[in-house]
């Protein structure tokens, strides 16, 4: 009953979820990881983090992720890079907490996975959008400003600069 729920909240709360031994091979990946990034689980069971392919490895944050696990941190909101089935770079988010024994013995992580896909290509539309307002704003004749729901001056064209 423990793990229904278990599974149900790790759904909820994640595209996928994981699971890794003492010597941090994945034993567990859940099968939503091949519904979000077309991977099958066959691809990260029986392997270590170090051996999924990504397109991150000089980044020093990923050698601080490897740091952490081999000294039993927990982490969280890791944001790091993997090749999904179709030998695309996909962003992606990944937390994990270390498990113990009762007798403090390492037993290896749990965690979560999300794909941040989605949520990268809304930042670089919404950053294009921001340019072209941007460049709209400055190339126009009239004199303009914005004013947040105070009344305090947020940000002007530099048109008005000139004409004030």
């Amino acid at each position: 009953m423990a793990a229904d729920r278990f599974s149900l909240l790790a759904g909820i709360a994640s595209d996928w979820w994981w699971e890794m031994d003492a010597d941090l091979r994945f034993t567990f990946v859940s099968d939503r990881l091949q519904a979000v990034l077309g991977l099958p689980v066959s691809a990260l069971v029986g392997k270590r983090r170090t051996d999924v392919p990504r397109t991150d490895y000089d980044n020093p944050a990923w050698r601080a992720h490897l740091d952490d696990l081999e000294n039993r941190r927990a982490f969280r909101n890791f944001e790091t890079t993997v090749i999904d089935a179709s030998g695309a770079s996909r962003p992606v988010m990944i937390s994990g907490t270390p498990k113990f024994a009762a007798d403090g013995t390492f037993e290896g992580y749990i965690g979560v996975g999300h794909d941040l896909t989605e949520l990268r290509r809304h930042e670089v539309e919404a950053s294009r959008t921001a340019a072209n307002l941007e460049s709209i704003l400055e190339n126009i004749d009239q004199g303009v400003l914005l004013l947040d729901r105070d009344l305090r001056l947020v940000s002007y064209n530099r048109r008005l600069a000139d004409w004030l």
